[in-house]
């Protein structure tokens, strides 16, 4: 059915919950899938993993929790040997990407970035296709609290 598009992978095409018919879909397409972006803990992602019912994971570093989660996820990807490639939030999924060994590749949605929305005192920027974590200490990550100041909702 998809075979013949050269797409690199199917993604989230059922419902999250619906772990049984992504490892029945699995089966039965030609092509990798690439689902969780809406999984929750590292409890469903063992479960999808467990049912190889999926061939790319999407986490969401916010979504399962914050980065000590997100790397807790990470290392049961590791453990079922199936790549990373979270969604979203690519400055700071894309420097945890940095450190771990089932990296693949981080989701850039044009216009999403914290640097695109402008709320970052020093953008964090992709540069042909590659990301580069910035050289500050930590996270690198500085907020624009003058700008994001205007969006602050009033008591």
């Amino acid at each position: 059915l998809f075979g013949d598009l050269g797409l690199a992978w199917l993604e989230e095409p059922l419902l999250a919950e619906d772990i049984l018919g992504y490892a029945r879909l699995r089966d039965r397409v030609p092509m990798p899938l690439a689902a969780g972006e809406n999984l929750f803990s590292i409890h469903e992602v063992n479960q999808f993993l467990a049912m190889s019912a999926c061939d790319y994971l999407q986490v969401d570093v916010v979504k399962v929790g914050g980065i000590t989660p997100f790397l807790d996820v990470a290392a049961v990807a590791h453990a079922w040997n199936v790549p990373l490639a979270p969604h979203h939030k690519m400055e700071i999924s894309g420097q945890l990407l940095c450190c771990l060994p089932a990296a693949h590749l981080v989701e850039d949605l044009e216009g999403m970035s914290l640097s695109e929305l402008g709320v970052l005192r020093r953008p964090i920027l992709v540069h042909d296709g590659l990301y580069r974590p910035p050289a500050a200490p930590g996270h690198g990550i500085e907020f624009d609290f003058d700008h994001l100041a205007k969006f602050r909702v009033k008591r």
